[in-house]
C-alpha cells in the first residue's frame, strides 16, 4: 500500500536545461546529463522533449507516496546515506528506546532496487505485519477495516553518516500522513515533533519533508507525465566473494537510473550501439532499475549495451556514451526515437 502529508515552505533549487536538437549522422541525439561533482544532484529526463531538471539531492529525508488517498508508500533519501532500523514494534515503546541497544534492532533496511513499485521503500521492508493473513500490512503499520486508515505500529531509528539519529513512526495514514520525530543530542532524545502531511494537489508522485527544517520540501519532481528517467543514489546488493570462496552480496550505494512507472525498459547485450535502427525487443521491464548502473562497469562504460524504451505506443533506443564518476557525475547517452511497433 502508499500514501502521504503535510504543508510548509522551503524552495528548492532547480535546474532545468532543454537538449538542443542537434543530431548525428544516425540521428541520435546526445543528452548531457550530470549529477554534478559528487552526485550532489537528482536529475530527472523526459525522451518526448528532450528536458533535464536537476535539483540538490540533500534536501530532504523521507518522501511519502500522494498519488492516492487509499495507498501508501515512502522513500528514504539514499542521497544521505542513511540506514533504517527497526527499534519497537509497538508505538507504546517510543519513550524507551535507548540508542545502547542499538546491536539489538537487528540487520537496517534499505530502499529495495530490486522492485516493480518504487513507493515501497525502506519504512515497507518493516516488520509488521497484520494478525490476519487477509488484512493488508505496510511493514510499519496494519489497515483498518473500519475506517480504512492504516495505523502505525513500528517505530524505526535512522542513522546517519555523521553519526545523528532520529526516532521516526508513522502514526497513521489516509489521504496523507501523520508521523512523529525525536532527535538525538548526544545524550537523550529531544522533544517529539507530530506532523500532519496531507498528500496534497501536487502533480508528482511524492511528497518529500526535511527533518532539517521540519516542513515539506516543495518542486523536488517535475510533474508525473514530464519525467522518464531519474539518475540518482541508491542501494543495491553487490556481489562479492569471500574469503572462503563463496559468493555472498553487501549493501553497496550506487549512482544510476531509477525509471518512472510510466514506461518500461528493455536492456539488450550484446549490440551494436552505433546503427541507425535496432531490432525492437519483445518483452519490456518494469523493474524499477532495469538501467540502473548495468550500463557502467567500475569505469567508463559498457559498449555493446543498448536500452529500449516503452512509453505509451513510442519506442526509444538509447545508450551511453561517458561515464565520468563522481569527479563530474557526468552520464552523457545518445537516444532517438525508434519505429512504432
Amino acid at each position: 500500500m502508499r500514501t502521504k502529508l503535510l504543508l510548509a515552505s522551503v524552495l528548492a533549487l532547480t535546474v532545468q536545461q532543454t537538449v538542443l536538437a542537434q543530431t548525428d549522422a544516425l540521428g541520435y541525439t546526445q543528452a548531457n546529463m550530470t549529477m554534478g561533482n559528487g552526485y550532489q544532484n537528482r536529475s530527472f529526463f523526459n525522451f518526448s522533449d528532450g528536458n533535464i531538471v536537476s535539483q540538490p539531492a540533500a534536501t530532504w529525508d523521507v518522501a511519502f507516496y500522494r498519488v492516492s488517498p487509499f495507498t501508501t508508500g515512502t522513500r528514504i533519501n539514499d542521497a544521505k546515506n542513511i540506514e533504517v532500523y527497526t527499534a519497537a514494534i509497538s508505538l507504546t515503546e517510543w519513550d524507551n528506546i535507548n540508542i545502547n541497544n542499538e546491536s539489538s534492532w537487528g540487520a537496517p533496511l534499505y530502499n529495495p532496487d530490486q522492485i516493480t513499485d518504487w513507493s515501497q521503500g525502506a519504512f515497507e521492508q518493516g516488520p509488521i505485519t497484520a494478525p490476519n493473513p487477509n488484512i493488508p500490512s505496510t511493514g510499519w503499520g496494519v489497515y483498518n477495516t473500519v475506517n480504512h486508515h492504516v495505523q502505525g505500529e513500528a517505530i524505526f531509528v535512522l542513522k546517519y553518516p555523521s553519526g545523528a539519529y532520529i526516532k521516526f513512526a508513522i502514526e497513521d495514514a489516509f489521504s496523507g500522513y501523520t508521523f512523529k520525530y525525536s532527535k538525538w543530542n548526544g545524550t537523550a532524545w529531544g522533544p517529539t515533533e507530530t506532523k500532519t502531511l496531507a498528500n496534497g494537489t501536487d502533480d508528482a508522485f511524492f511528497n518529500y519533508f526535511s527533518f532539517d527544517s521540519g516542513a515539506k520540501v516543495p518542486n523536488m519532481e517535475p510533474s508525473k507525465s514530464a519525467w522518464d528517467l531519474m539518475f540518482t543514489r541508491y542501494f543495491t546488493d553487490y556481489p562479492y566473494v569471500d574469503e572462503q570462496g563463496n559468493p555472498q552480496t553487501m549493501k553497496y550505494r550506487m549512482s544510476g537510473v531509477i525509471q518512472s512507472p510510466n514506461i518500461s525498459v528493455a536492456k539488450v547485450k550484446p549490440e551494436t550501439q552505433e546503427v541507425a535502427t535496432g531490432a525492437l525487443p519483445t518483452s519490456f521491464s518494469k523493474n524499477i532499475t532495469t538501467v540502473g548502473h548495468s550500463w557502467k562497469p567500475t569505469s567508463g562504460i559498457y559498449t555493446d549495451v543498448v536500452y529500449y524504451i516503452k512509453k505509451g505506443s513510442d519506442y526509444y533506443r538509447m545508450y551511453f556514451t561517458s561515464n565520468g564518476g563522481t569527479q563530474t557525475g557526468n552520464m552523457y547517452f545518445k537516444y532517438k526515437k525508434s519505429r512504432q511497433r
